[in-house]
Parts: structure tokens; sequence; C-alpha cells
């Protein structure tokens, strides 16, 4: 015996619908919910990493100010220790052994210090004091290096003071 298939009343068909809206705008929340969290993560990310470079900056121009104080000390020490003064022996030494002591400091640091003298003028390298006349060097050569160059990796802490040959 065929039954009479059960027809839906409205109210049944409006909650299945209903139910399904729902569940799309459920769906749809849940969506825009992750999307708002996969964005808010990448952000905290790119922050923390903006951060890591800002520190690091800071630490780099902190670190290059105390070596740049610690270059103006082997430059008085240098300047001592060519002094043609009466200066004992002994004590010229002392200073000698002091000079390699702040060098070594500064090498543990990463500071090299550049030779210019007889190298071709570079202005990357040398600030131009003047000019001179040399039978020893080519012209547009250093041919007198009055303070040393020293560069921390590529940074350049602080060029060479120079006169250039004509």
């Amino acid at each position: 015996m065929d039954h009479p298939k059960k027809m839906a009343t409205p109210d049944e068909g409006d909650e299945a619908r209903t139910s399904d809206d729902r569940l799309k705008d459920l769906e749809k929340q849940l969506l825009e919910k992750e999307d708002l969290y996969l964005r808010t993560l990448a952000d905290m990310d790119n922050y923390r990493k903006r951060m890591d470079r800002e520190i690091k900056e800071v630490e780099t121009k902190t670190r290059k100010a105390l070596l740049i104080e610690l270059i103006e000390v082997v430059d008085n020490l240098e300047r001592a220790i060519d002094s043609k003064g009466k200066c004992a022996v002994s004590m010229k030494e002392g200073i000698r052994a002091i000079h390699r002591q702040v060098l070594g400091i500064l090498n543990r640091y990463g500071v090299v210090q550049l030779e210019s003298l007889g190298k071709e003028f570079d202005p990357r390298y040398h600030e131009a004091a003047g000019m001179i006349e040399s039978k020893d060097f080519p012209a547009g050569t250093v041919g007198v290096e009055m303070r040393k160059a020293y560069l921390m990796g590529e940074d350049m802490l602080r060029p060479a003071h120079v006169l250039v040959v004509v």
C-alpha cells in the first residue's frame, strides 16, 4: 500500500532554510575570524622582525661610538710613539704595548686599520686635507697619511686624513 508522501509544512521548510542560512553565516564568520587571525599573526611576525632590526641598528651605533673613541686613543698613542722628544726608551716601549693592546681590542670587534700611504686616493676611504709634491709616489696617490682610516666590516668608522700627490 502506497503511503502518501508527507509534505513539508511551511513552518518546517522555513526552519530548514533558516538553519542552512545560519550555518552559512557561521561559516562566513569563521572564515573572517580565521583571516583576521592569520593577518594578526603576520603583523606580529613583521613587528618582531622590525624590532630585531632596530635593536641591531642601535647596538651597531653604540658599538661604533665606543670604537671611534678608542680610535682617538690609538691616534694619541701613535703620536707619542712617533714623537722625536727625549722620551725614555722604556716609556716608548710601554706606549707601544698599550698601542698593540688597543689595536687588539679594536680587531676583536671587527675594526680594521687601513693603510693609505702610496695607495690611490679614494674618497670612500680618504679625506683630502691638501696636496703635496712627491718624488716617492705617483700623482693621485696618498703621499702623507695624517690620520688612519678604520673600517668595521663594510662600515667606514672614520676615513683617513691625507695629503694627495699632485
